[in-house]
């Protein structure tokens, strides 16, 4: 225990200096009996540092009372007597709108064994005061009552037993088991209904200390002391300083841990226990933090981030992004260099360079520069997405240099905003919702066998359900893929845990599909299903409303009608987002608020929402299905000028198999007269006219009788471009397609070939000649013929479009700079960096070794599957993931052979070397070539480190130079034998060590 020099006074605020983060402010709060002993108030700056605080403070001070302030008028009697330690967040208290003390109290009840006050005064009481009735008090603020007992859940669940209007007893008890746990003397029942402009600090005795954490002073008539990160100058400091970044490095933790108290807070218990030993004391946290050292006590605090634990699953992460936004590059596109700026693409390149063939991406740069990119380095390369036409740079302008810079900062304020999102939901609790028993008859009554991508999109969600972090996870698809059948059988896992779920989708013909999927599907298994949208009645609305608010319904599907005020959910536990970049700002918002206390799955055809950058920044969780339901046919699609010879075709031979049309006319005004040159067009065809100007229910009948075939054709605007899965309706014509944006016609062709039926698209245009980006257009859909194009698809319309309308306003002008691929990287890197993780440079070091590294044109003859190899192996950052890839290969005979060609085994050696010269002291790597001036007969290498080498090889022999700082060692081809890459590899593994 440290004793606190200085007495603390009202109106006399005190410093105290070197508590440099949130861990040692709870290990400084738990040592300082003032504190500890007497209880205190503890004011932070937001509720992630007020939930680590308080975690801290149980692992630090396992007897003293912590209670969490979270700004609710339930915890506002407990929290008012409290003789513990208090933990609150100016973010909350900033909010609060309590009501004064005096009124507060006057309306709280409380009650004690032997009390006389009748059960039905205390129902009444309890309905007046905001207590919500249900048939358990499962909850906070719920209350249930049968025969003379009455459960009601304050801080805890409590049972009060009646006898006649006698309290005969009070006593608390467990949720799971119904059995007590301790008797109560006396409770308070405060009211949860109340407002008025007071502040937590108002119902606070004034005597109690505050202890306010790298905040300005409060105002307030409080003792307060100020803790500062810093160092105060002839002031009180407590000695706290942040601990090393160890990278894992085992030998070195142990070292300094020597004679230390160690605790440690993250989640990888069995991987920290391994690096540090197993006197440990370890605390569950799955947030960034910094660890600390205290010298005068020996404690010392480790995190997975001064560990070092988080940066290899990130390093995955990031990698798994890169890899998903590769795209084939062709000669003439636009690219970007990291180091060099935007240039044209040319292709690639054979140099014969000392006897060996070595393959080169060409760059162009403005004033016909070029550049040549060794293949190994491909990763420095990527399709530049942002303005349709770029300026390129010269090659010797220092513009991009600082247009890069401009962008890291904007990314770190960006990033700033993700994590502060991210952390704020991280806190937060949400249900488990754990598999069930129940789940094996729904799934053995489906009739879709699930693909390998939907079986581990659905482990995924599994697993963040299970867990009491919100989950926020992206499901992308392409159309037709089957994320509803994973999202409806999370959907089930949840009902089945006595969960609510909404579903929201952005139209109402999308909520009726939804609907009547989700009631047909869950009809046998005694699910409630419900919908709220406009197609419902005013009545009908207020119905499932209640039901909604009394647990009557357990689904609902619904338009951002669920978004409004008078809707309320008795036990909402996961909300499901179809097409979440359709809805409004205003929906937005709504969904953020929501978003805080249960599980979010949204579902995408096209992963490029405007929050695409939460999922490529690492933020986010996404899973994608890339594999097509079995049997699933590619559309066919068809892109030729409007003829009335055409359109007749293409529906009397849709009729002639038995099947349905659509036809996609996109004027109301004039919606009818096509109507009537359609029927003149085919006489025997049954047409339908489906649009949004059509009353509810007349819309509701048209899209049914569609439904169950009493229509040939469904004549209708873009109302059908999301969610009507008709089997049997399998052409589509699109008019005028050429007013329609990529992503758009993408969609709506793939309303058609969702079953084992050969689908058609027809998009007709009335131009005389289509150009510029509308012939881009056609030709990008043309070219994605093949199931699964969605995300190709989605890149290119950004490479036409811009991005501006992906990242919106305030990143749009900075992406659009420096192309997204790069714009995501630096992001990724500013997410890194304010979580406190060492950001990994890239360290641009020579390496010329005598190696054969390409892949040569009789094995992968086209050009551009090589380009994409080369970006692909080049982009890999995790050394354990490139010999796996090379194992896959070998195993796979990606080749032709068993035995993998010298040439692309030499790209292999090159680049696992490259990865690890990147982690290592190492400045270069050299080689001097047999020639007729140096007489040597073996190529010899000279490799250059900043630090001196260790146990060095005997074959490896060490060189003193005076002109050049660093060390030096070289060894020749010949002494280091067949081998020698991988001994080289060897030598750059004991230099990543040190």
């Amino acid at each position: 225990m440290s004793e606190f020099p200085v007495k603390l006074r009202s109106g006399e605020p005190v410093s105290v200096g070197e508590i440099p983060n949130p861990l040692a402010f709870a290990h400084f709060i738990s040592t300082t009996p003032l504190f500890s002993e007497a209880g205190a108030l503890l004011v932070v700056e937001n509720e992630v540092d007020r939930s680590l605080i308080a975690t801290a403070l149980k692992t630090f001070q396992k007897d003293t009372a912590i209670m969490e302030w979270k700004g609710e008028q339930i915890q506002l009697a407990t929290a008012a007597s409290f003789s513990g330690i208090l933990v609150a967040d100016m973010i909350t208290m900033d909010t609060d709108r309590l009501p004064s003390p005096t009124s507060f109290k006057r309306e709280q009840l409380r009650l004690a064994p032997n009390d006389f006050f009748s059960l039905s005064d205390l129902k009444t009481l309890l309905i007046d005061h905001g207590y919500e009735r249900d048939k358990s008090a499962n909850m906070p603020k719920a209350w249930a009552a049968r025969g003379d007992v009455l459960d009601l859940f304050i801080d805890e669940p409590l049972r009060i037993q009646f006898d006649g209007d006698r309290i005969e007893s009070i006593s608390s008890f467990d949720l799971g088991t119904g059995a007590v746990v301790k008797t109560c003397d006396s409770i308070i029942i405060p009211p949860l209904n109340m407002n008025g402009q007071s502040t937590l600090l108002d119902h606070i005795p004034d005597t109690r200390p505050l202890a306010v954490f790298h905040l300005p002073q409060i105002e307030t008539t409080h003792p307060q002391l100020l803790v500062h990160a810093l160092r105060i100058p002839d002031g009180w400091n407590a000695g706290y300083g942040q601990t090393a970044s160890y990278h894992s490095r085992a030998e070195e933790i142990k070292k300094d841990i020597t004679g230390h108290t160690l605790f440690i807070f993250g989640q990888k218990k069995s991987a920290a226990i391994d690096l540090v030993g197993p006197n440990v004391h370890f605390t569950q946290w799955r947030l960034p933090a910094q660890g600390f050292t205290h010298a005068a006590s020996l404690t010392m605090v480790l995190t997975d981030q001064s560990l070092g634990l988080t940066k290899k699953e990130k390093q995955k992460k990031a990698s798994a992004v890169q890899q998903a936004m590769l795209k084939t590059l062709t000669p003439g596109d636009y690219v970007v260099h990291m180091y060099h700026g935007i240039a044209k693409f040319q292709g690639t390149t054979v140099m014969h360079v000392n006897k060996m063939d070595r393959d080169y991406f060409v760059l162009e740069y403005a004033g016909n520069d070029k550049i040549y990119i060794p293949v190994e380095l491909a990763e420095r390369i990527d399709a530049y997405v942002g303005d349709p036409e770029p300026k390129l740079n010269r090659l010797s302008e220092a513009s991009w240099n600082e247009a890069v810079m401009k962008v890291k900062k904007q990314a770190l304020e960006m990033a700033r905003e993700l994590l502060d999102l991210y952390a704020r939901r991280s806190v937060s609790r949400a249900p488990q919702i754990l598999p069930h028993d129940d789940e094996k008859a729904f799934n053995a009554a489906c009739k879709y066998k699930l693909t390998p991508d939907q079986k581990t999109a659905l482990a995924d969600i599994g697993t963040n359900l299970s867990s009491e972090e919100p989950m926020d996870r992206l499901l992308c698809g392409d159309v037709g893929f089957g994320k509803t059948e994973v999202a409806l059988r999370a959907a089930y896992r949840a009902v089945l845990n006595g969960y609510q779920v909404a579903l929201m989708a952005p139209t109402t013909i999308l909520v009726q599909q939804h609907f009547d999927t989700f009631a047909e599907r869950l009809k046998h298994f005694d699910v409630r299903v419900g919908q709220l949208s406009r197609f419902k009645t005013v009545k009908e609305q207020k119905e499932v409303i209640e039901k909604l608010r009394a647990g009557e319904i357990d689904i609902v599907v619904g338009t951002h009608r669920l978004l409004s005020r008078d809707v309320h959910f008795k036990r909402l536990g996961l909300i499901v987002i179809d097409e979440e970049q359709r809805f409004g700002v205003r929906a937005k918002e709504g969904l953020k608020k929501l978003r805080m206390n249960a599980h979010i799955l949204s579902m995408t055809a096209t992963p490029i929402p405007r929050t695409l950058h939460l999922s490529l920044s690492g933020v986010r969780d996404v899973s994608t299905i890339l594999t097509p339901p079995n049997e699933r046919k590619a559309v066919k699609t068809v892109i030729q000028p409007l003829t009335d010879q055409l359109v007749r075709q293409a529906i009397e031979e849709e009729i002639a198999r038995g099947g349905q049309s659509y036809y996609l006319y996109n004027r109301v005004q004039s919606i009818q007269a096509r109507a009537r040159s359609l029927q003149i067009l085919l006489p025997k065809a049954r047409i339908g006219i489906a649009h949004g100007q059509l009353k509810p229910a007349d819309l509701a009948s048209v899209m049914h009788d569609f439904d169950v075939g009493d229509f040939d054709v469904l004549l209708a605007t873009t109302i059908i471009e999301n969610g009507l899965d008709i089997p049997t309706a399998n052409t589509l014509i699109v008019e005028n397609a050429s007013m329609f944006g990529l992503s758009e016609l993408y969609q709506l062709k793939g309303r058609v070939g969702r079953s084992d039926t050969q689908g058609y698209a027809y998009f007709l245009y009335k131009e005389a000649a289509i150009e510029g980006e509308t012939k881009e257009r056609f030709l990008a859909l043309q070219s994605a013929e093949q199931l699964g194009s969605g995300f190709d698809l989605a890149m290119k319309d950004m490479e036409i479009r811009g991005i501006g309308n992906i990242l919106g306003k305030k990143q749009h002008g900075h992406a659009v700079k420096i192309g997204l691929h790069l714009y995501v990287r630096l992001l990724q890197q500013a997410v890194q960096e304010i979580e406190g993780e060492e950001v990994e440079i890239e360290r641009d070091i020579p390496i010329d070794l005598p190696l054969e590294a390409r892949i040569p044109e009789e094995l992968l003859p086209e050009e551009t599957e090589r380009i994409l190899l080369y970006q692909q192996l080049a982009s890999i950052r995790i050394r354990k993931e490139l010999i796996k890839k090379k194992e896959k290969y070998l195993i796979e005979k990606r080749f032709g052979s068993s035995e993998m060609h010298p040439s692309i085994a030499g790209l292999f050696d090159l680049l696992e070397i490259k990865l690890l010269a990147s982690r290592s002291s190492l400045l270069s790597i050299d080689t001097q070539y047999p020639n007729i001036s140096n007489r040597i007969t073996s190529p010899v290498i000279t490799l250059h480190s900043e630090k001196p080498f260790i146990h060095i090889p005997e074959e490896w022999e060490e060189i003193q130079s005076r002109t050049q700082e660093g060390y030096k060692i070289r060894a020749s081809i010949a002494e280091l034998g067949e081998q020698w890459p991988t001994r080289l590899k060897l030598i750059l593994e004991s230099l990543d060590s040190q």
